[in-house]
């Protein structure tokens, strides 16, 4: 701490000098508010006001090992699936389900991937492109979207030479 003017006679810090003092010490502090606001608060704030409690849903979610792909030829990916319900949609189960489903997408250097292609039997799919892609360097972005129960209306009755 810097003294007050007199420095020969006095030891005495002066007001100044003690209120830059108290403000270092508080630093650490402040600092650390700081980052617990922005990394909590307004995500929590933000996330809450699209109509969900953000604390719940990331504390809810286990880290989900991504499976193994099954390919065409796998008898159970022809089958129709079962629908979600809206329940189910908004368990934390089914919500750690879905980020597995993105990390399988992006792991499998794919532009989408439905949930049967790694063995969860749900109408549900994710697709986009954000950035480049290895595999589809000339696609444009396209947003990112989770598809539930997803329904064909109309198919066509000519055939796909990969099919």
């Amino acid at each position: 701490l810097r003294s007050c003017a007199c420095q020969a006679m006095c030891r005495t810090p002066s007001v100044r000098s003690a209120r830059r003092w108290r403000a270092m010490q508080t630093m650490p502090l402040l600092a650390a508010a700081v980052l617990i606001y922005s990394l909590i608060v307004l995500p929590v704030a933000h996330m809450h006001l699209q109509g969900f409690s953000w604390l719940r849903f990331a504390f809810s979610r286990k880290n989900r090992a991504v499976p193994p792909l099954r390919y065409m030829g796998d008898s159970q990916l022809m089958q129709q699936q079962r629908a979600l319900t809206e329940s189910e949609i908004k368990s934390p189960d089914v919500q750690a389900n879905f980020d597995m489903l993105l990390t399988a997408m992006q792991q499998y250097g794919g532009i989408g991937i439905a949930a049967p292609q790694v063995g969860w039997w749900v109408r549900a799919m994710v697709f986009g492109i954000e950035g480049k892609n290895k595999r589809y360097p000339q696609a444009k972005n396209v947003p990112l979207q989770f598809w539930i129960n997803p329904e064909i209306v109309w198919a066509s009755q000519d055939k796909n030479w990969m099919w």
